[in-house]
């Protein structure tokens, strides 16, 4: 294969690893360096028995692309039918549990497939990942219970993506070295060694693989791998370490084979209902027998997600899980290729697996198709029917999906409330602290304003004092005198009593400005809150408890008293208003999700797309059996319910789909196609009739009218001549001119009739069979006088009619033959016109349509024809659309009582009106046409 190259995101893999960088004058090589740097120390030697088993693959732990050669040795991927785009994975069956222990792996080819149209974005052609994971990872090697060294240099755990080493290429020997001792500098590590030497620090392990057994594992794409468990290194490393062959039986764990203890592999057939837990079935059994493989599309398109291609958008009414729809924009993958490439490899390799297809597993001509597949000696084929009432575990792990799901829900939409909430309480918050700042503000203009008012009182006083001193100097002689009588008063007054104190007057500190109380209030370590009307009584209950002040009276106690009582209630009050806005503020719980009745008498989730198309479902589920010991199957299990319930059950749910749904493969049989013809022939011929009698007809008026045209032109000038000769008129004159005004008076006489019989209402003719007698066909008095004095006004003026009193024809059904119903070669459709035609194919058609349904299902589970079905077997028997807009209604059932005498809606199901339609003439719809023109005529006379 040639040498792969690298561009742009695409990721090629080499021939040959790069040379060991040479030794300069500038120091070592990076190599060099990395071997001073080992911190690996060599294995002791021990006496422990060594594994015997050998180190290798099991089949289900490998992906289905995977082709293990050389006695497993080399593992090779499948690259046709798109599978070059797909990754391949593979687990050894030895992990390890403790110890120190390394595989090696060689890249011995790169595959170059061809590249029908190449995805965006671009995916790399050739991919290898080297590591462990545990018996539970993925073995595409994305997971959290995995990790590994790609061909790109980085170490990659779950998410986690570093760059730890340089790039792999091909024949280079790649030593993957596990350290799971508990003690030194590398304890619970991984290393990547290139031909023998370190090429990457040692990595952590991920927290979620510690403590558990850890599997070599490699996935790759277009390479083929060749990969040594040993017990003998390709390629020795610098230091003395086993590999997983020679590894001690104490530190490893060897997994059972996949297959049973006879050597066969079992291959399941699900036979399971649609939208009636299928999948969740399947789901549950996977987790609970990891060693099957599933075999079905969703699968392949999961597989295809792994591995890094992006579905473009779907066409949801297409969309199903038993058949999901393709769209990778790939050519190879969206015909689904590798469908066939898979299903002709998965017979030839010995795995466990379970293949689901709904459609197919219920089908027995499918099943048969599945038993030629796996006919081979290393396959058991086992049919598990998982039909009827499912038992209670499954109901109550639906119910507790039903339940997380309603509860989920709930919490996205309590998040949304609760960020409304909080989005309120912030701007609650604003609005307060805005408030608490405009009343600082107000507070602090009022300070600003007292302290400016009493430094003005401050400067009045020392006015009044420099005043004062300026008549000091005159009054300083009476001063003088009066403090002498002061003195003498203050010593009469201690003679009064020896407990006496000389009273001082108490401060008034209401003139004091705010700025003044609060400087003393706050020296004195007294609250400073609170208007000067606080501020004052505080400065005065601490002036009467320290003596400052004289003692009040009882009247001022009680007012300073109410007026603490006031403050104090108003503080409490603020106190609760601000409690109750804090409970207020509480944010709600989130809701507790609960099921309704309804949803505990569930049985089965619904699934946000259908297990089949309603296309795929309509054309087969009348086929759909439980399957047999007859048709080969080694052994067949019934997971819910015995043979006769799991029968019973399928039967009822097929009646049942019978009633509701339509036959999406029925078509038209030779029977209706030979009617049809038959039909379109004969109303052919009709139409021809009715146009040939109508030329006749003008020919004749023509005729006639020429003829009178002569007479009268004769009559005038024989007139003119006997004026002349001044003879008299001619008797055969005389007796025209008298047949004349005979025949006026007929006309007057009928046209006196014809006004009566306006105001009288004409009824819809009766649905009668042809056999039926006469006087059961006739209608009412009235329309028969009618039509009576229609028919005398018709037959009026025939010159060919021997008495002029012909009988019209008044009983429609009573014609035996519709091409001379009046016995003179008048057809009965001889006044039909292009409406009345349509009706008549009408009629006919829905007639035809409801006996051929009958005849080409022949399903005694289907009563008929469903009203909401019949514009589409409408459509596919007559290949034309029934516009119910083109007979003037809006709706199908407005629509089919223009034709109620011949077929009608009876509990939803389309039948015929007629008491025998399997021997209905075809002349007899003309009949019932003629009958409906002629009463919709009479009402259009009467102004409807």
């Amino acid at each position: 294969t040639a040498p792969g190259t690298s561009h742009g995101n695409e990721v090629c893999i080499g021939d040959e690893p790069p040379a060991k960088m040479p030794r300069t004058e500038e120091g070592p090589s990076l190599d060099d360096l990395q071997d001073d740097m080992e911190t690996e120390l060599d294995d002791l030697p021990t006496a422990a028995p060594e594994l015997q088993t050998p180190v290798g693959w099991d089949p289900a732990d490998m992906t289905l692309n995977v082709v293990p050669t050389h006695d497993g040795s080399v593992l090779r991927p499948l690259i046709d039918g798109g599978l070059q785009y797909f990754l391949a994975g593979a687990r050894a069956s030895v992990g390890i549990t403790s110890g120190r222990y390394f595989y090696e792996v060689r890249i011995v080819e790169v595959m170059s497939p061809a590249d029908v149209r190449r995805p965006q974005p671009p995916l790399p052609k050739q991919l290898v990942r080297l590591g462990f994971s545990t018996a539970e990872a993925a073995l595409y090697g994305d997971s959290e219970e995995s990790f590994f060294f790609d061909n790109d240099g980085n170490f990659v755990t779950g998410s986690l993506r570093l760059p730890a080493t340089k790039k792999m290429n091909r024949n280079q020997v790649l030593g993957v070295l596990l350290n799971l001792t508990q003690s030194g500098p590398n304890a619970n590590t991984v290393s990547l060694f290139c031909e023998g030497q370190r090429v990457s620090d040692p990595q952590p392990l991920p927290e979620a693989c510690r403590g558990k057994t850890l599997f070599p594992h490699v996935s790759f794409r277009n390479v083929s791998l060749h990969v040594h468990f040993g017990p003998k290194p390709m390629v020795p490393l610098r230091f003395q370490c086993r590999m997983l062959q020679s590894a001690t039986k104490a530190d490893v764990c060897v997994r059972e084979p996949s297959t049973s203890k006879d050597g066969k592999c079992e291959v399941i057939v699900p036979v399971a209902l649609p939208d009636e837990g299928a999948f969740d079935w399947l789901d549950d059994f996977l987790a609970q027998n990891r060693k099957f493989v599933e075999l079905s599309d969703r699968k392949l398109l999961e597989w295809a997600s792994i591995s890094g291609l992006t579905k473009q958008k779907i066409n949801t009414a297409k969309y199903s899980n038993d058949k999901p729809e393709v769209s990778f924009g790939v050519p190879c993958l969206d015909d689904l290729a590798m469908r066939k490439v898979i299903g002709t490899i998965a017979p030839l390799t010995p795995r466990n697996y379970v293949v689901m297809e709904v459609r197919a597993n219920l089908l027995q001509a499918e099943r048969a198709e599945f038993m030629r597949r796996f006919n081979f000696p290393h396959f058991k084929r086992v049919a598990q029917v998982v039909v009827g009432e499912p038992p209670a575990s499954f109901k109550q792990r639906v119910h507790d999906q039903l339940l997380k799901e309603k509860q989920d829900k709930l919490d996205r939409e309590h998040k949304v409330v609760i960020a409304e909430l909080e989005r309120k309480l912030n701007v609650k918050r604003q609005m307060r602290l805005m408030e608490e700042k405009r009343k600082a503000a107000i507070d602090q203009a009022k300070r600003l304003a007292e302290e400016a008012k009493g430094e003005k009182n401050d400067t009045a006083i020392d006015v009044d004092k420099d005043k004062g001193s300026a008549a000091e100097g005159a009054e300083k002689k009476d001063g003088e005198t009066k403090e002498q009588e002061v003195k003498q008063e203050s010593k009469d007054g201690e003679g009064k009593g020896s407990d006496s104190q000389p009273e001082q007057a108490p401060e008034d500190f209401s003139k004091l400005t705010m700025t003044v109380l609060k400087d003393r209030l706050k020296a004195l370590s007294l609250p400073v809150s609170g208007n000067k009307a606080e501020l004052v009584a505080r400065m005065k209950e601490y002036a009467e408890k320290t003596g400052g002040g004289k003692v009040k009276e009882s009247g001022e106690k009680k007012e300073e008293a109410k007026e603490g009582v006031k403050i104090e209630a108003v503080k409490e009050e603020e106190v609760k208003q601000e409690d109750k806005e804090d409970e207020e503020d509480k944010l709600p719980e989130a809701p507790r999700a609960t099921l309704t009745e309804e949803e505990k008498r569930t049985w089965f989730k619904a699934q946000a797309y259908p297990d089949m198309t309603v296309s795929a479902l309509n054309t087969s589920f009348a086929d759909f059996t439980i399957p047999t010991t007859s048709e080969g199957f080694d052994e067949i299990r019934h997971a819910w319910q015995g043979p006769e319930g799991s029968t019973e059950h399928l039967q009822k749910w097929v009646r049942s789909r019978k009633l509701t749904t339509r036959v999406e493969d029925v078509q038209p049989s030779e029977w209706f196609q030979a009617r049809i013809n038959d039909w379109q022939n004969q109303l052919q011929e009709w139409q021809r009739k009715q146009k040939d009698y109508k030329s006749q007809a003008r020919q004749r008026d023509s005729e006639a009218a020429k003829k009178k045209k002569m007479a009268e032109q004769k009559a005038k000038e024989q007139k003119a001549k006997d004026a002349q000769s001044g003879a008299a008129p001619t008797d055969e004159a005389e007796k025209k001119e008298d047949d004349k005004k005979d025949e006026d008076k007929k006309v007057e006489a009928k046209e006196d009739g014809a006004k009566v019989e306006e105001d009288k209402k004409g009824e819809d003719a009766m649905k009668v069979d042809q056999g039926a007698k006469a006087d059961e066909t006739k209608a009412s008095e009235s329309k028969k006088e009618g039509d009576a004095a229609k028919g005398d006004e018709a037959k009026a003026g025939d010159e060919d009619a021997d008495d002029g009193l012909l009988k019209p024809i008044d009983d429609v059904f009573g014609v035996e033959d519709i091409l001379d119903a009046d016995g003179r070669g008048e057809p009965l459709f001889a006044n039909f016109a292009q409406e009345d035609w349509i009706m008549l194919s009408l009629r006919y058609e829905l007639h035809l349509l409801v006996q051929a349904f009958s005849n080409d299902v022949n399903d005694p589970d289907r009563p008929g024809m469903r009203e909401d079905h019949l514009l589409f077997y409408f459509a596919r028997y007559y290949r034309k659309q029934l516009n119910v807009k083109y007979f003037g209604k809006d709706t199908l059932a407005e629509m089919m009582l223009l034709v109620k005498d011949t077929v009608v809606f009876k509990d939803s199901y389309l039948e015929s009106a007629l008491e025998k339609p399997n021997e209905v003439p075809l002349d007899f719809f003309v009949k019932l046409t003629e009958e409906a023109r002629r009463t919709r005529q009479r009402r259009i006379d009467a102004g409807d």
